[in-house]
Order: C-alpha cells, then structure tokens, then sequence
C-alpha cells in the first residue's frame, strides 16, 4: 500500500481488510506528535531547523520552536 500526502483513495476497487484499516489506526493513534516533534528538531542540525520547522507546520499547522521558551 503506498500513500503520499494529499493522496485520494484508488479508483481501482482496492479494498483494504477491515484489520488492516485497524492495525494502521491504533499505531497512528499511539503517536506522540509532541515528542515526535522534539525527536526530529533534535536530530536535526542547527542551521536546517527553520526548514523543518517550517515542513512541519504545513504539515500539523503551527509548531512551537521548542527551544524558545517564551513559545
């Protein structure tokens, strides 16, 4: 199964098992986006942050630089 972002579901009658649909859902569901976040700002390297901070938020919508506490 492939997906990309903004992808529609295939015209071509695919039908995904019911468990399948629930095995994605429930790992989804377990997904810390805070702590997410703050595992990928960290690993990145400083002088790339402002464009991952950037792809995020066009992602999620606004995310709170987590090094500046006044955010």
């Amino acid at each position: 199964m492939g997906c990309y972002l903004d992808s529609e579901r295939p015209d071509t009658g695919t039908v995904l098992d019911s468990q399948t649909i629930a095995d994605i859902t429930e790992l989804f569901e377990d997904i810390d986006l805070v702590s997410l976040t703050g595992a990928v700002l960290s690993s990145t390297r400083p002088e790339h942050r402002p464009q991952v901070t950037q792809a995020i938020d066009d992602m999620f919508g606004d995310v709170s630089d987590l090094e500046d506490p006044e955010l």
